[in-house]
């Protein structure tokens, strides 16, 4: 269960600009008994009546996707005095935030009338990232879709914290030609249609990070100590880190060595290779050399290695669903060590037949990923035949770490289709 924080005091809204509030309008203002009181700020002729009125704005709430950062604080303030709708903000902990309570308190002081913590790590490998590495979805060579597979569950969390609230709307920070943005349109009409999505750049408010910026400076909106010291956005999680390029991205140059948030430069990595065992059952990573443990921990112990050694760089170029492309750099060295090591063991478990279909079957998997179409029949159906195609996927695979590389050295499984004693005679 998520918990919920809630404002404590009224001098939150202490210094608050009524110039920027919509008229006629009402300030939501808590009080110390967390009850809502409202103040007439202006009232010309109205048309319906004060109680009614009242009872419209009171009901009129919203759920936030909130995350600490400057945009996400910004849109809290939007949502209230340019939207006036009360603020619920939502924080999913997928592993990636040092300090949960933190990004809650921000929520708070930036005016949210209750912040949710959800912790969802546990949830999130198992019935979204594990399934993944099983079907085999990926982009490219090196991205495995780590701020993508968040979302379904998210949004479903989110919508759950609507109900929950009386909310009204859903909001994220997402630009409306963005992925995401698709992604979460797509997913809150799979799961609630009757929530209304809002996002500040939606009606221009906006046009880029820099006006963001100046609208916080302007109305003292700070961001988490955290992005204040990080040069690039980035989306992290146990899955993997995605990091968007400056305005300033040069197609001919490299990620500069501070874009990378994880890994070290595996220049800089041990002369002495690290060898790792990973141990599978069903298709399902279970054990890290001969350790059995919980999924957040087995991906944190994965991580851990393959970052001491810089496993899991990727610079990648995305096709957005808008038509264009756009530039990132992905860190993943826990997810790049069980995609190496599952391909390894099916390569022995799986039949040429069944190790074709899936290719196949991987990329339509990403597609569903990307474009927001979790919750489909589809998406279900495909996961009914991958249950039955990792059957058989059960061993250990050991890998063989070295300065940015990742090798297969040894896999076994009693379900292995090789033969032992049994050679080919193809060319005699």
């Amino acid at each position: 269960m998520p918990r919920l924080l809630t404002s404590g005091s009224p001098d939150r809204r202490a210094g608050v600009n009524l110039a920027v509030l919509p008229r006629p309008c009402f300030w939501l203002g808590l009080t110390g008994t967390h009850r809502y009181n409202l103040t007439l700020l202006s009232l010309p002729r109205l048309q319906t009546s004060l109680t009614d009125e009242m009872k419209r704005i009171v009901m009129a709430s919203v759920v936030l996707a909130y995350t600490g950062g400057i945009v996400s604080s910004v849109a809290i303030y939007w949502l209230q005095y340019r939207k006036g709708l009360k603020v619920f903000a939502y924080s999913g902990n997928f592993g990636g935030y040092s300090n949960q309570e933190a990004v809650c308190e921000k929520a708070l002081s930036a005016g949210a009338a209750g912040a949710h913590i959800g912790d969802l790590r546990n949830r999130f490998l198992l019935y979204f990232a594990f399934p993944a590495l099983r079907a085999r979805a990926q982009t490219g060579s090196g991205y495995f879709l780590s701020r993508a597979l968040t979302r379904p569950l998210l949004v479903e969390e989110m919508a759950k914290i609507a109900r929950e609230n009386g909310c009204t709307h859903l909001a994220h920070c997402g630009h409306p030609d963005s992925n995401d943005a698709i992604r979460f349109d797509r997913l809150v009409r799979a799961i609630n249609p009757k929530l209304q999505i809002l996002t500040p750049w939606s009606d221009r408010s906006f046009q880029s990070r820099q006006e963001v910026r100046a609208y916080a400076e302007k109305h003292q909106i700070e961001p988490l100590a955290e992005e204040v010291s990080a040069q690039y956005h980035s989306d992290r999680n146990l899955w993997g880190t995605y990091i968007e390029y400056g305005p300033e991205d040069d197609l001919w140059r490299e990620p500069p060595e501070n874009m990378y948030i994880l890994t070290r430069n595996p220049q800089d990595a041990p002369a002495k290779p690290t060898y790792i065992e990973i141990e599978f059952r069903l298709g399902n990573p279970i054990a890290v050399d001969g350790e059995a443990m919980e999924a957040p921990q087995l991906m944190e112990k994965l991580n851990a290695l393959g970052a001491a050694v810089g496993v899991g760089r990727a610079d990648m170029i995305k096709d957005n669903l808008s038509g264009t492309k756009s530039r990132f750099v992905s860190e993943a060295p826990g997810a790049t060590l069980l995609y190496n090591a599952h391909e390894a063991l099916e390569s022995i478990t799986l039949s040429r037949d069944m190790l074709t279909f899936k290719q196949t079957l991987g990329g339509r998997y990403t597609q569903l990923i990307n474009e927001g179409n979790w919750y489909t029949p589809l998406r279900r159906s495909l996961d009914a035949f991958v249950d039955q195609s990792q059957a058989t996927v059960s061993g250990t695979v050991r890998l063989k770490l070295y300065r940015g590389s990742c090798s297969v050295v040894g896999v076994q499984s009693e379900h292995a289709l090789l033969q032992p004693g049994v050679e080919s005679c193809e060319g005699k």
